[in-house]
């Protein structure tokens, strides 16, 4: 039997525990990738690829230059279930050159829009 892939999912107010679930066992087992539009306080979850969730909330409206990609691991403790790193956040002109948020201010904003849409690393 080929299973099919839950459709990318773009979230205003929290994810239902199940349908993070689902994304999470379908794409990697321990996490899943999100693109988080920190402008709007929004976050597109669950495709192989930040790309791709970065594209659907620019399709909606988002601007790009406010789109950064992380992945989120339910399960680990508050500290650690946020990894800020993806190539959609490879932004010299942005002051970011490499594949990790480097600005703390904005880690810190997109671990709160984390943690009120997706959740504080609690198991699901």
């Amino acid at each position: 039997m080929i299973l099919r892939p839950p459709n990318p999912l773009i979230a205003e107010h929290r994810v239902p525990a199940g349908e993070l679930a689902e994304r999470v066992r379908y794409f990697y087992g321990n996490k899943v990738k999100f693109a988080v539009d920190v402008e709007h306080g929004r976050v597109a979850v669950g495709a192989d690829a930040h790309l791709d969730l970065q594209r659907l909330l620019v399709d909606s409206g988002s601007d790009p230059r406010r789109v950064w990609g992380a992945s989120y691991f339910p399960g680990r403790d508050r500290a650690d279930c946020v990894e800020f790193q993806s190539k959609i956040n490879v932004r010299p002109l942005q002051g970011n050159p490499g594949l990790d948020i480097a600005d703390p201010e904005l880690r810190e904003q997109i671990r709160r829009i984390t943690f009120a849409l997706m959740g504080e690393g609690e198991r699901i």
